[in-house]
C-alpha cells in the first residue's frame, strides 16, 4: 500500500532534527537515504543518537492510526563532532525490541554513525512512497504548539534532537521557534531499535553494501 504524503502535520509525531552526520554532508546523507529508498521497496533507516521511550511510542501508536517521523534540518547548525568525528562507525545488525537478540538489518547497506567509547546508536525505521527531497515543504513545527507526549516534562528542550511530541490542546499557545519540515515517512515495525555489530569505516564515508 502506498504511503501518502502528508499534508498537514499529525496531531502526534516523531520528530527528528537532521545536520552533519560521522563527516558526511546532510545533503550527501539525504542522497544516499534516497538510494536506499529506492533500492528497497520504500524503506529506509535514519539513525539516531539517542532513543525514544516504549511507553512514549506505545501512547503514540494509541493516539494515532499510522505513526509518522518528521525530519527538520538543525537551526543551530552541526557540532565539530559532528563533521570532524575521530571515527565512524558501520552497525550490521539491531537488536530486535521484542526478543533483545541480535538481528540483520532489514536493509542492503549497514547505518553509519560517528564512533565513540561506548556510544550506542539508535534506527527509525521508515517508509516513504515517494523520492526524498533536498528542499523543504511548507509544513513547519512551530514548537510552541506542541509538547512532549506523555506524562511529566512536557517542555520540548532546545537541545532535544528526536522527541515525540503532541499538538498542546487549548488556546494562547506562543508559536515559539520554527522549523521548516523537510520531509515526513511512515514508522514501520519495529519502529526503533539500538543498532549492534559495528566495524570502524573512514570518517566521511556515505554508504557501506552489505554482502548478499
Amino acid at each position: 500500500m502506498a504511503v501518502m504524503e502528508l499534508l498537514t502535520l499529525p496531531e502526534a509525531f516523531v520528530w527528528t532534527k537532521m545536520g552533519w552526520e560521522s563527516g558526511v554532508r546532510l545533503a550527501d546523507i539525504l542522497r544516499q537515504k534516497e538510494v536506499e529508498r529506492q533500492a528497497q521497496g520504500g524503506l529506509f533507516l535514519w539513525g539516531i543518537g539517542t532513543t525514544v521511550s516504549a511507553e512514549r511510542l506505545r501512547a503514540l501508536r494509541e493516539r494515532v492510526q499510522v505513526p509518522h517521523v518528521v525530519f527538520t534540518k538543525m537551526v543551530s547548525g552541526s557540532k565539530p563532532v559532528d563533521y570532524e568525528p575521530d571515527t565512524a562507525m558501520a552497525w550490521r545488525q539491531y537488536v530486535d525490541p521484542a526478543t533483545r537478540l541480535p538481528r540483520p538489518l532489514p536493509t542492503q547497506y549497514c547505518e553509519i554513525s560517528r564512533g565513540g567509547k561506548a556510544r550506542p546508536s539508535y534506527a527509525l525505521f521508515c517508509r516513504r512512497a515517494t523520492p526524498i527531497p533536498l528542499d523543504p515543504t511548507d509544513l513547519v513545527v512551530r514548537v510552541g504548539e506542541y509538547r512532549n507526549l506523555g506524562a511529566g516534562h512536557d517542555r520540548i528542550g532546545a537541545s532535544q534532537v528526536t522527541s515525540i511530541l503532541e499538538r498542546r490542546s487549548g488556546a494562547g499557545t506562543a508559536p515559539g521557534r520554527e522549523y521548516r519540515v523537510a520531509f515526513t515517512a511512515e514508522l514501520v515495525l519495529p519502529y526503533v531499535a539500538r543498532l549492534a555489530d559495528p566495524i570502524e569505516v573512514p570518517v566521511g564515508t556515505v554508504a557501506l553494501r552489505l554482502p548478499v
